[in-house]
């Protein structure tokens, strides 16, 4: 199937080009974005989406500099005025990892030709506190004040514009608030109000499209999702509804199984519906699974990101991967700046199938540098080329990316 995939993208080329060019034409982009894919092989779906994405620190260098030329590009366009930058991470105190990822960021941005500085507002913090990420590398993050509705920090580094790394998932911090710079993304895009399903309705539609102009059944493109309200697996309200739902799925999806000659059973995810990080997410085979569902599961589907508890889930058909890397289970990860993909990484898991979430426990990291890619291996390969496979996942990323820019430009409305 993936070889039918590649002579369809190489055969519509122009068509796609021309089509994604409309559709990115007269739509203000993000200034970045990542996109989670799942390949089972006999279809490629975008899985989540994260408006603000770390993980700069795993994109391959070759990457790292095509990156600092999208950035310059987005902002010597849409924030001309800008000189200086600051960057507003999220509260993490011992994460090395995600202070690895906030040094890249800024190095991208620096080699942009941004003076580019990373702020904190945390009160365990100094002045200008040092973090040893390696024997080579330090970060440090700036302390922040506001004046009247100017953000600054303490040695009176006035940004121009703040970048935020920060997904807001419980609300967005008083120093930020009325403050007379831009803050982008929009942070009316975090998870205290964002809602995974906005970006699904807007990915279904663009794919529904896309495969249209290939003569191709969407489905191939997107996993089967529905969001259920005012759930609280504690109490167990709503989760009859969820099972409703389940069965649903899993009947609509046997169906196309049985239509594609597709020997497997399907299976769902339930997601937290406002949540990133891998949090609030848990695979099902039936539902039966689900209803007999064991105290683990059911704390882990309560509560997302900073304790923040879980209302409102996605139930999302399940697409096993067919991704390895050095016989790691893998997905891959693609990097966007402006609606552009610059690059990615492969989401490893040795401690996980090819079925189960991948962001969790166990989880490591390896660049994709598809331009050099000898130890990818891919179990539905069926010969199709490494930059083949880059174009499928680039475009498909790339539609999703898309969708989150409908949902900003939709909250302005």
């Amino acid at each position: 199937m993936l070889k039918f995939f590649q002579q369809k993208f190489i055969d519509n080329e122009e068509k796609i080009q021309n089509w994604l060019f409309k559709k990115t034409a007269n739509l203000p982009g993000l200034i970045y974005s990542s996109v989670d894919l799942r390949n089972s092989g006999f279809k490629i779906a975008a899985i989540d989406v994260n408006i603000f994405p770390a993980g700069w620190n795993n994109i391959c260098p070759k990457y790292s500099r095509s990156a600092s030329q999208a950035f310059k590009n987005y902002l010597n366009k849409h924030y001309s005025q800008a000189k200086k930058i600051l960057i507003f991470p999220e509260s993490h105190t011992k994460n090395l990892f995600y202070f690895e990822n906030l040094l890249h960021l800024q190095n991208i941005l620096i080699e942009a030709g941004f003076e580019t500085l990373i702020g904190h507002n945390l009160d365990n913090f100094g002045e200008q506190q040092q973090v040893k990420i390696n024997d080579k590398d330090q970060l440090i993050l700036h302390k922040l004040k506001k004046s009247q509705n100017t953000l600054s920090t303490i040695s009176n580094f006035i940004p121009d514009l703040i970048i935020s790394n920060n997904d807001f998932s419980n609300h967005i911090p008083y120093i930020l608030l009325n403050i007379d710079q831009p803050i982008i993304p929009n942070p009316q895009l975090g998870w205290f109000k964002r809602n995974k399903i906005n970006n699904i309705i807007f990915y279904q539609q663009l794919i529904t499209e896309f495969a249209e102009l290939l003569d191709l059944d969407p489905w191939l493109f997107y996993p089967i999702s529905e969001l259920v309200e005012e759930i609280d697996f504690q109490s167990k309200q709503g989760v009859s509804q969820i099972a409703e739902v389940i069965n649903n799925i899993i009947k609509l999806t046997k169906k196309k199984f049985n239509e594609y000659s597709i020997n497997l059973e399907p299976y769902i995810f339930i997601k937290n519906a406002s949540g990133t990080y891998g949090i609030g997410v848990e695979s099902f085979n039936s539902v039966q699974e689900f209803l007999n569902m064991n105290r683990k599961q059911r704390n882990k589907l309560s509560v997302g990101k900073g304790s923040q508890k879980i209302h409102k889930v996605i139930i999302q058909e399940g697409i096993q991967t067919v991704d390895r890397y050095k016989q790691f289970i893998a997905e891959p990860v693609i990097y966007l700046v402006n609606n552009e993909p610059i690059g990615g990484f492969f989401r490893l898991n040795d401690r996980k199938n090819d079925k189960e979430n991948l962001n969790s426990k166990g989880m490591s990291f390896s660049k994709l540098c598809f331009h050099e890619i000898l130890v990818y291996n891919n179990a539905n390969q069926e010969d199709i080329q490494p930059e083949h496979l880059k174009k499928i996942y680039y475009t498909l990323a790339q539609i999703a990316s898309i969708a989150a820019s409908l949902e900003n430009q939709f909250l302005a409305i």
